[in-house]
């Protein structure tokens, strides 16, 4: 099936290294190199079947596609968080406002928006009026179950909680420590940020607060990990706080939970209605400041269960063998 696909990628091969080959293109960051790069772009989004977009991140790619509406029929988006809520959550600048003029263009006639979280498709049909259809999908492995076997060896007299996934304002890290920093007396805690990507001005600010409050206790994460590595990390995490105000951090949280672990997400947002209605326990971290609350035994073995049944790794291939099919 492999050999069916072809990838067109952007980024820095230096930060985030690929493997080349005769179907994958990376475009370059010269002039020369972006002109090679999007003309091939375009003779390959007319030669496709299908065109899945990975994140509509890159306004370039999305003007091509807004000015060639008869390939939209074909266009599948998997929607990843930024780009839809940027929406909502952009400063209302003028580049902004021409970027969504493009953007409504595309959204509106694309074929279908694959996404794990159902609420996340209904506010691309509230705020683009989309004729695309809904097709539910784990989309990636990390949104899978990870092993049970994964457990925690962390010291019960001491909780170890990660606060956010990256190193995104969004995470709204200062307002966590805030919390935090309030419970010290109450609760003996370490805390966690991985900040191994996103805004690194943003990230060297969120180290400055973290050691300022929690001195020996704060553990900025700032190298990327492997797959594996990273799970292991995440098996000596007690508490996650996750105080996003969009969708963000599925594959963290999803990982989290399948090994028992105590989640919090911000209530008004579509993941916290999403794992709610699945019947999985997730606290709000908007009520933080009422206390820090743990799972008990039979609520994490509740969530164990239910995270193992419905992510799983068939359901990952079964959902994109209908998409490659449809």
């Amino acid at each position: 099936m492999a050999d069916k696909h072809r990838y067109w990628l952007t980024g820095s091969a230096e930060k985030y290294p690929v493997e080349t080959a005769e179907n994958i293109t990376l475009c370059g960051s010269t002039f020369k190199d972006k002109a090679a790069g999007y003309s091939k772009l375009v003779n390959e989004l007319h030669s496709s079947d299908k065109i899945i977009l990975h994140g509509l991140f890159n306004i370039r790619v999305v003007v091509l596609l807004a000015c060639m509406p008869w390939l939209h029929k074909k266009c599948y988006w998997v929607l990843w968080g930024g780009d839809l809520y940027v929406r909502r959550n952009g400063a209302r600048t003028l580049s902004w406002r021409i970027k969504e003029v493009f953007r409504t263009i595309l959204i509106r006639r694309l074929q279908a928006v694959i996404t794990t979280v159902p609420g996340d498709y209904e506010l691309v049909r509230k705020w683009y009026s989309t004729r695309a259809k809904y097709i539910p999908s784990l989309m990636y492995g990390s949104h899978v179950a990870r092993d049970l076997e994964l457990q925690s060896t962390t010291d019960k007299n001491l909780i170890n909680i990660q606060v956010g996934n990256s190193a995104d304002p969004e995470n709204r890290h200062a307002e966590v420590f805030d919390k935090l920093d309030q419970l010290k007396e109450e609760v003996k805690f370490n805390v966690y940020c991985p900040l191994s990507y996103g805004n690194e001005e943003y990230a060297q600010a969120v180290i400055k607060e973290g050691v300022g409050l929690f001195r020996e206790n704060f553990f900025p994460l700032t190298e990327f990990m492997s797959f594996d590595e990273y799970n292991r990390y995440m098996a000596t995490i007690d508490v996650a706080i996750f105080n996003h105000r969009r969708q963000q951090a599925m594959g963290n949280i999803i990982g989290l939970l399948s090994m028992g672990k105590t989640v919090y997400l911000r209530s008004t947002e579509t993941p916290y209605q999403f794992f709610k209605e699945l019947g999985i326990t997730v606290f709000k971290s908007d009520a933080l400041d009422e206390g820090l609350q743990v799972l008990n035994e039979k609520q994490k073995q509740k969530n164990i269960e239910i995270v193992k049944r419905e992510f799983t790794r068939s359901s990952l291939v079964e959902s994109w063998r209908l998409i490659f099919n449809e």
